[in-house]
């Protein structure tokens, strides 16, 4: 492999020394991303193209190990609260309904084979030739 040209050396150093990737662009984009936001709009939010955040999770796979699973937050906040919430018994319902289908659900056998079965109607089609 060729030796990189004094030319390539500089603007190397000159890529490294203005990246955009601060401790406070980090933070722009947990801030995002807690907030369960995707690339585009962190990107959006930090004030830099996706394709940078494409360039960044390629050269830091392990900070965006972290960045990606605080994409979860907002649905772990929900589970949360709803696990909080089970003592009121709407609540503690509703989940039931949810997880355990095949005992609380509000469906009765009759209405889900109605949705299985198909009825065939006979159709009587009279076709007139033109004489």
């Amino acid at each position: 492999m060729a030796r990189p040209t004094k030319r390539e050396q500089i603007n190397r150093k000159i890529s490294k020394a203005m990246s955009k990737m601060t401790p406070e662009m980090i933070d722009k984009l947990r801030y995002a991303f807690l907030r369960g936001a995707s690339d585009a709009e962190a990107a959006i939010h930090a004030g830099i193209h996706q394709t940078t955040i494409s360039k960044w999770r390629k050269k830091n796979p392990k900070l965006f190990m972290e960045l990606d699973g605080l994409k979860k937050n907002p649905t772990w906040i929900a589970r949360d609260t709803l696990v909080k919430n089970l003592n009121d018994p709407k609540y503690a319902l509703e989940y039931l309904r949810h997880k355990e289908r095949k005992e609380f659900s509000t469906r009765t056998e009759s209405e889900n084979e109605n949705k299985n079965t198909h009825e065939l109607k006979e159709v009587n089609i009279n076709i007139k030739k033109k004489p």
